[in-house]
This record gives structure tokens, sequence and C-alpha cells, in this order.
């Protein structure tokens, strides 16, 4: 049985071309709490995919159609990758949890190795740490062995979280990604500003979009130690948290495709082509 419609909290968005799950909370009467809470237990997984199976060797296998890619790994070598180094990630951890977490930094959820995909649809290798208060962000340099940006997001400012297959306008010239990701959201549907648009050194973007590390289709990796590179455990703890903090936290869940407004892009094709956004072995030169 499909959930209730019920009105966006984004202001561009589609009003009922997706499935949606709506947390809500309203501190004035405890018989609205229980009203407004959505049982996200029963709510459709849109996470039952390829790799999703990927980190969970029992999930039942489904048939994949024909016209979607198998995985978006391109065989180049896994060890030209710095993090692929054995032990580098957990050390990467281990310090930017003492460096950046203090005392009200809150317990810890999990950590991973993703992809951040920018506003300009550029890809760009990220440490996540998420705690119960705060989501972590950290671009760390594998090969120097040290933080070089962080950014911290309270968990209590996103508004809503949108799951689903990474896509572009139908106008646009890049070509389909078919795979899944996961677009976090704050500042309450409000557009970005045309100056914002169109600066490409431009921080102050009211969301973040994340995919799995290219790591984590690599044939050889061993499964308990994908998940650290997959998207999909990622929203699972996420949605979990969200769940379980249904009292103190306002967020729209919503499953649709995330929309990436690259039309011609050829500056984030070549910087995504060439892993430009990954510190990686380039033969006589490392970035």
């Amino acid at each position: 049985m499909k959930d209730e419609e019920i009105p966006l909290t984004l202001d561009d968005g589609p009003e009922r071309s997706f499935e949606k799950a709506m947390l809500e909370i309203d501190g004035d009467s405890s018989n609205k709490i229980n009203k407004n809470k959505v049982d996200l237990e029963n709510m459709e997984d849109p996470l039952q995919n390829d790799s999703f199976e990927a980190t969970n060797p029992s999930a039942p296998k489904k048939a994949r159609p024909n016209s979607l890619a198998l995985v978006p790994w391109s065989g180049e070598n896994a060890k030209d990758y710095f993090c692929f180094r054995n032990g580098l990630i957990s050390s990467a951890i281990e310090e930017c949890k003492t460096e950046l977490l203090t005392e009200d930094g809150g317990e810890i959820i999990g950590c991973w190795l993703l992809t951040e995909i920018s506003f300009w649809d550029s890809e760009k290798e990220r440490l996540i740490i998420l705690t119960d208060k705060h989501l972590y962000t950290i671009k760390y340099d594998f090969i120097a062995l040290k933080q070089l940006d962080q950014r911290k997001t309270p968990l209590d400012m996103i508004d809503t979280i949108i799951v689903g297959e990474l896509s572009y306008p139908a106008t646009s010239l890049i070509p389909s990604r078919n795979i899944n990701g996961v677009r976090l959201m704050w500042g309450e549907g409000r557009p970005v500003s045309f100056l914002k648009k169109w600066n490409p050194f431009e921080k102050d973007i009211p969301f973040t979009t994340f995919t799995s590390h290219p790591l984590m289709w690599h044939k050889d990796e061993e499964t308990k130690e994908r998940r650290i590179f997959s998207v999909d455990d990622f929203v699972l703890e996420l949605k979990k948290l969200f769940e379980d903090k249904i009292q103190t936290l306002q967020c729209s869940l919503q499953h649709r495709p995330i929309l990436l407004e690259n039309y011609i892009g050829v500056g984030a094709l070549i910087h995504n082509k060439n892993s430009l956004g990954f510190f990686k072995v380039r033969g006589k030169f490392s970035f």
C-alpha cells in the first residue's frame, strides 16, 4: 500500500512524481507526533539493487535490465588509488577523528570513503564521518597523509534527503551514469542564487551529493572491505539515524532521480574522466 500523498518541501520539485516519506514533529502535542510519524520500516527500500547486493551477499539476486551498465569500473589498476594501500583509510579516519571530533560532537555512527559530486558535476574523493549530531565531509591527502579541508554539517539543519539514480536533464550531452546516489539538502528548498550558480569557486551551496567510491566495484576487493566505499551502506545508516531521531529532527525523505544540472560540462567531463578529484599515481606525477 502506498504512503499517503503529501506536499513537498521543495519549491521547485514535482509534487507527485516520486515516492516519499515525511518525518515530522509537532512539539505541541504527543498525539500529533504519533500521527505524523511515518513507519519507514514498512516503506519500500530503494537500495535493493546490485550495488547493495555487493555489500550483502545473502540478499536475493535480482535480474538487471540489459540496457544498464554493469558497473562504472573502467578497468584501471586499483593500486593506482593511494587509498587502496593497506591500512591507509583506517589510519586517516583515526587521524580525522582525533583532530575534528570534540566531546559535544556526538556518538560516531559510521565512516566511509565516498565520491562527492559538486554542484558543477565534478567528482571528488571524500572521507565521511557520521555522528548522531553532525556529518563531517573531509578532503584528505592520501599521498602527504594529511587533512586538507573539512566541512561540518549539523544534522538538525538537513531538511530533505533524496535517494535515487543520478540523472541529467533530457537535453544534456552527458552520458547516463546508471548508478545510485544520495543528496542531503538544507535551506528549506530555496533556489540557488544566480551568482552562486555560476561561480565555480562558490562553497555555500545548500546541498551535497554522494555516490559510491570507484573502488566499490573493484572485483578483487573483499566484500567486508567494500562497505566503506558504498553509498548504499551510508544511506542505510543515515536512515536508521533519522528514524531514531524522529522526535527531534524534521526531514523529508524522497525517492526519486537526483538531477545533476550539467548540460555540456566539458570541464567536468575532463575532470571526471581523468579522476582528477582522486589521489592517484599518474606516471611520474601523483596527485
